[in-house]
């Protein structure tokens, strides 16, 4: 006779899901061990409110015995009574409820779950959406979906934001967030918004979101008409700030849950208003997204930067700005441009180690950095609803980059009227350019590297180099470094022959060889014998 398995306990009873938060469950008949296709623990599935289940991944199995297991509560993973599988396939469901308050989105990328990052998309520290044309001339649903947009804001401080308009309507990775009604791209029936979310990876492990777009159903369509507020909502109307602000924690990274008062409940029905967070369901989930958001990854785009209860607001300014150039040498000056949103009204700049130090005002002028080292900027922005301060530490970067120093050689540099001498350019630190000057050569002067001069006339002269590079230049002269001789030239041997001789004994043919100082030598010719072995006199040479 078969025993089904039976849950005796489940601690805790109140955890969250796509968290890998462990519950334990004890009791007995769960089986030895745990056998992947048949044993089975199982969540009401959020995504229904329960009405059915989904099934605990082989990976997020912690450890099972016969009395005990323990398991990670799945993504989609709702509150509820659980079920279990043994490894005979019978199948019990608990008496016991648990509690999910709330349930984070994972990517499942090869049966390995991760939780993806909210990043610093925008290049302003988070993300922006631009409203589809159609949309944003619905002044009503604007207006309500950025008094949703404002409650994330300022719940968990998630720093969403939008501006502009696109033509865009339809849901792709485009690389543009939008919010739009769902004319063409219909949503399917019954649908009330839907948040597409795309991701990408950049290491093992390392997933973050990389676009989000917001379709909800067009005023009036599939028997759906909107509420857009503020009023509470009535006469069968849907709240049209509830789904808005459901539809962004999607946005946010979070899932459904089946707990009836939260924003995110899988469901809402007419004349319902959820416009709060709750702070055990949303505000602690996106709380618990933020923690890791605000952190940069090994790799991808850089953290999130979360906003503060002073620029939450939707209309407070965001502080950001850009400088140009960023890095440079010895003296650096630098231009500095404001790049913060939702119109701010005053600035303040701090530049420390600058000249000015400081500034008030939206267009600084240009910042000069006279010593080598890295410095910090920050800014300040302020209008009627907040303040922002944007901090950009080392910043600037200003090198100690030094001029050349001049030096060179000449081989030879001792040489007779009318040589030519091959100058080497030996100047250190990168010279970009050459300045020479040859008094008594020719050329007198030139900018090639490594010049030949030709030197005519005997003297002992003077060479200088100046070298430039980019940061400077320096100059060199070696006086009386070069020498031109006067030189004769050199002999040319001329003879005749003058006799037959004996000379040491040996018949010899005598000429006179003609140098500078004409004298008499013996030379060999062939057939004659040497006889110059034991002569004190040159042998000339033909």
């Amino acid at each position: 006779m078969l025993v089904p398995p039976v849950i005796a306990a489940i601690a805790p009873t109140t955890t969250t899901a796509g968290t890998f938060s462990t519950i334990t469950i004890t009791g007995n008949n769960f089986g030895a061990s745990y056998v992947n296709g048949t044993s089975n623990v199982q969540f009401p599935d959020a995504n229904n409110g329960g009405a059915g289940y989904i099934s605990t991944p082989a990976n997020h199995i912690v450890s099972w015995n016969n009395t005990q297991i323990q398991v990670w509560v799945p993504t989609q993973g709702g509150s509820g009574l659980i079920r279990v599988t043994n490894n005979l396939g019978e199948v019990t469901t608990s008496a016991i409820s648990i509690t999910v308050n709330y349930n984070e989105t994972n990517v499942n990328s090869g049966g390995i779950y991760y939780q993806p990052d909210l990043v610093n998309d925008n290049g302003t520290n988070g993300y922006t959406w631009a409203y589809n044309t159609t949309f944003n001339g619905n002044a009503p649903a604007v207006a309500a979906w950025e008094r949703a947009l404002q409650t994330w804001r300022c719940g968990t401080f998630v720093n969403f934001n939008r501006a502009g308009t696109t033509a865009l309507a339809c849901q792709a990775l485009d690389g543009t967030n939008i919010v739009s009604f769902d004319g063409s791209c219909a949503l399917p029936a019954g649908v009330l918004g839907i948040s597409y979310s795309y991701y990408s990876a950049c290491a093992a492990g390392v997933w973050y979101v990389t676009e989000n777009d917001l379709k909800f159903r067009t005023n009036g369509t599939g028997g759906i008409n909107w509420n857009y507020g503020p009023a509470p909502t009535a006469g069968g109307l849907y709240d049209f700030e509830s789904v808005c602000l459901h539809e962004l924690g999607h946005s946010h990274q979070l899932g459904h849950t089946i707990t009836p008062v939260t924003v995110m409940n899988y469901a809402v029905g007419p004349n319902t208003d959820r416009r709060t967070l709750t702070p055990v369901s949303e505000t602690a989930g996106g709380n618990d997204i933020m923690i890791r958001s605000v952190v940069n990854n090994s790799c991808g785009p850089t953290a999130m930067v979360a906003l503060t209860a002073g620029n939450c607001a939707i209309n407070a300014p965001i502080a950001n700005f850009s400088g140009t150039p960023l890095t440079g040498c010895n003296s650096l000056t630098v231009t500095f441009t404001d790049a913060s949103i939702n119109t701010p009204t005053s600035w303040n700049w701090t530049f420390t180690g600058g000249v000015p130090a400081a500034f008030v005002g939206q267009n600084p002028p240009p910042v000069n950095y006279a010593a080598p080292g890295t410095y910090t900027v920050s800014l300040t922005v302020s209008n009627a609803s907040g303040s922002d301060v944007e901090t950009k530490t080392n910043y600037i970067t200003v090198n100690n980059c030094p001029p050349p120093v001049a030096d060179f050689s000449a081989l030879p540099n001792n040489v007779c009227a009318g040589a030519n001498i091959q100058f080497t350019d030996l100047s250190t630190n990168s010279p970009t350019s050459w300045n020479w000057t040859f008094p008594g050569g020719v050329p007198g002067s030139t900018t090639t590297q490594n010049p030949i001069i030709n030197y005519p006339v005997p003297g002992v002269y003077s060479v200088t180099l100046t070298a430039t590079n980019a940061y400077g230049n320096n100059t060199i002269t070696k006086t009386n470094y070069i020498t031109i001789n006067n030189c004769a030239p050199p002999p040319t041997a001329r003879f005749y022959r003058n006799t037959n001789y004996t000379l040491c004994g040996r018949h010899c043919k005598l000429y006179r060889c003609l140098y500078s100082i004409p004298h008499i030598v013996a030379v060999e010719f062939p057939g004659w014998h040497t006889c110059n072995l034991h002569c004190t006199k040159p042998i000339c040479s033909l």
